[in-house]
C-alpha cells in the first residue's frame, strides 16, 4: 500500500486555510501529523477525513479504536516528566507505524497525578498500558 504524503503548505492549499491554521490544528490534535524534523507530514487520507470525506481508502476494513485514561498518582514533577518522556520516546521508537497511537499527557502538581490519555489499537492499548505500568513501577 502506498501512502501519498502532504507538507503542511500542500495541506493548507488543499483545505483552503492558512499554514498557521493547519499547525494550530496539529498542535491540538484535531489534525493527525508525523514530525521529521522540524517540518511535519500529513498523510492524505487524513486531510480528507479533516474536510469531512471518507476516511476508508480503497474499501479497507478501519481498525478498531480503544482510548484508555490513565492516571498515576504520588508523582512528583521530575518524576512524571521523566515517565511523560519515557513514554513519548517509546512510540516514536515503535517499529510498527502503520497504526497512528495518541498520546496526550497532563501533570497537575497540586495533585501529584500524572494523567495520561491514549487511543489506539486494541493490541497496541494492550502492550502500552504494560509498559506505563513497568515506567511507573521503575520509578517506584
Amino acid at each position: 500500500m502506498s501512502e501519498e504524503f502532504y507538507t503542511v503548505a500542500q495541506a493548507a492549499d488543499r483545505l483552503k486555510l492558512h499554514v498557521k491554521t493547519i499547525l494550530r490544528h496539529i498542535r491540538d490534535g484535531r489534525l493527525p501529523a508525523t514530525r521529521i524534523g522540524k517540518s511535519y507530514r500529513l498523510l492524505r487520507q487524513d486531510i480528507v477525513a479533516f474536510a469531512g470525506g471518507e476516511r476508508a481508502v480503497d474499501g479497507e476494513p478501519q481498525p478498531i479504536h480503544v482510548t484508555s485514561i490513565v492516571e498515576i498518582s504520588a508523582l512528583s514533577d521530575k518524576q512524571a516528566d521523566r515517565l511523560a518522556t519515557m513514554l513519548h520516546a517509546s512510540l516514536m521508537g515503535r517499529s510498527n507505524r502503520f497504526e497512528r497511537i495518541q498520546c496526550h499527557t497532563a501533570y497537575d502538581p497540586s495533585q501529584a497525578l500524572l494523567k495520561i490519555v491514549l487511543i489506539a489499537t486494541p493490541a497496541d492499548m494492550a502492550a502500552l498500558l504494560t509498559s506505563i505500568q513497568t515506567m511507573a513501577d521503575a520509578l517506584g
